[in-house]
């Protein structure tokens, strides 16, 4: 029953919020571009936006042959392209919820059967996890093979673990070599992994993952190179990802851990505090520390340390069961924390609900490229020409919403509406960010809303949603 809850609230969260936002861009520009592009590279989106630091394509080739039959149907049908990009992170969602199940199985075997489905239920009742399980960021792809690497830990199938683990760090996150790393050193200290089978381990995982990479995306980006050695120097040796933003050293910590585990992070200190299983209690310590050596880095996303959300949860998990324990011979106090729970996952619920919600009005550049296109689907046909901002294109927009053939689009980031000459402006349609304003020269189409800030009601439900113009439609006259 949990399995089917599980893959039902996926759906859920991606049918919610279908559109994708810049941090995707590339992992999902380049599934459309295999998709409908194939062999043919010099029409990759990548080439012409190849981004700050290049990305592996591992990930968006094994979902672009998951998502390939679909998208052929879909052109027989004469569907929408955009149903291929549901498709494609439908077909991400279900590998993480089957490494879930994995992660459930294991926890149950090891730990306590209760434990694995009471983890499932607190992570299906949370918001953040369970949005970002479809999202196509290099974060997920490699979160499909942490768990994978994590259950094996917990059966102790050593060589299953360093073989997920070694795909994730080389393709997919170096960062990880930081939790995982932890993880092998306690197998070393603890003695259920030898020195030499360590080696014999690595030294075929590790040549076998960095070859696939190399090989594979020095073709794609026409040039030879290891994408996430690339990243890893980029972020971590010349510290740049600080050019995207800097948070204060505890902010995981303070914020972004209690948002992510909501009502359950008040059973984790006592799963935390638990001697009686050291399994737990060591994946639970790796993951701290993991958040710990990792906030040294100024540039700070929840996504970047998602991996540790359902290891968290596992801890809440049995933290409860603890209670449950320690009270079992008072009826009274043992209602109450039953209780407790029950309020915890109404709680997460009706916080999932307000904030899903309010990230399916996020993505104002996806609704406003939906909109243009249904506006004018009487001149489909025609030659047309669009730009879209970049405003839009960081909300929403992608090639596989780009839907009839005859018309042209543009991301072109050096055009700007207010300093380009009348007489210079070929575009037949543009996509500006707010205010929208007619003029003698351009009508003002429609107008996208967006979310802006939540306000507090002295009214039930206490809070009130301010939405404001984000993206205008505009037609040259």
């Amino acid at each position: 029953m949990l399995n089917i809850v599980l893959i039902v609230v996926t759906l859920y969260h991606l049918l919610t919020c279908p559109y994708t936002k810049v941090e995707e861009s590339f992992n999902i520009q380049a599934v459309h571009d295999l998709l409908y592009h194939g062999r043919n590279i010099s029409q990759y989106d990548h080439l012409e936006f190849p981004g700050v630091v290049p990305r592996s394509f591992v990930g968006p080739l094994i979902l672009s042959v998951f998502s390939y039959p679909f998208a052929r149907i879909f052109e027989v049908l004469n569907m929408e392209k955009f149903n291929s990009q549901v498709v494609c992170r439908l077909t991400l969602g279900v590998f993480i919820c089957f490494s879930l199940m994995r992660f459930q199985n294991a926890l149950s075997k090891q730990i306590n059967p209760n434990v694995g489905k009471l983890t499932m239920l607190l992570l299906v009742s949370q918001f953040h996890f369970m949005f970002y399980a479809t999202r196509t960021l290099p974060n997920i792809f490699a979160l499909v093979l942490v768990l994978n690497a994590v259950s094996s830990w917990l059966l102790k199938r050593n060589r299953s673990f360093i073989w997920y683990s070694a795909a994730a760090i080389i393709i997919f996150r170096s960062e990880l070599a930081i939790l995982l790393g932890i993880l092998l050193l306690l197998k070393v200290i603890a003695k259920e992994l030898s020195i030499i089978d360590l080696i014999k381990y690595c030294v075929l995982a590790g040549p076998v993952f960095f070859g696939l990479t190399v090989l594979i995306d020095s073709y794609f980006w026409q040039r030879w190179l290891w994408p996430e050695g690339e990243v890893f120097y980029y972020n971590t040796i010349m510290n740049k990802s600080s050019n995207w933003g800097t948070l204060p050293f505890m902010w995981y910590f303070y914020s972004a851990l209690p948002k992510s585990l909501m009502f359950a992070i008040f059973y984790l200190p006592f799963g935390l505090l638990s001697h009686q299983h050291k399994q737990l209690s060591f994946l639970q310590l790796s993951a701290l520390l993991y958040v710990l050596f990792y906030s040294t880095l100024p540039h700070k996303e929840l996504r970047f340390i998602i991996y540790v959300i359902p290891i968290l949860n596992a801890g809440a998990a049995y933290g409860f069961i603890k209670l449950l324990r320690w009270a079992r011979n008072n009826a009274w106090l043992t209602e109450i924390i039953k209780f407790s729970l029950l309020v915890t996952i109404i709680g997460n619920l009706a916080s999932t609900m307000l904030i899903s919600y309010i990230s399916a009005n996020n993505y104002a550049g996806g609704s406003a490229f939906k909109r243009l296109h249904q506006l004018n689907e009487n001149k489909k046909d025609a030659i047309l020409t669009i730009h879209i901002n970049n405003d839009a294109a960081q909300t929403g927009v992608t090639r596989f919403g780009e839907l009839y053939p005859n018309w042209r689009y543009s991301k072109d980031e050096a055009f700007d509406l207010s300093t380009a000459k009348i007489s210079e402006i070929t575009y037949d349609y543009l996509i500006t960010k707010a205010p929208c304003k007619a003029s003698p020269h351009f009508d003002v189409v429609d107008v996208v809303d967006g979310y802006e800030r939540l306000v507090l009601s002295k009214q039930f439900p206490f809070v009130s949603i301010v939405f404001q113009p984000k993206l205008c439609l505009l037609k040259k006259i």
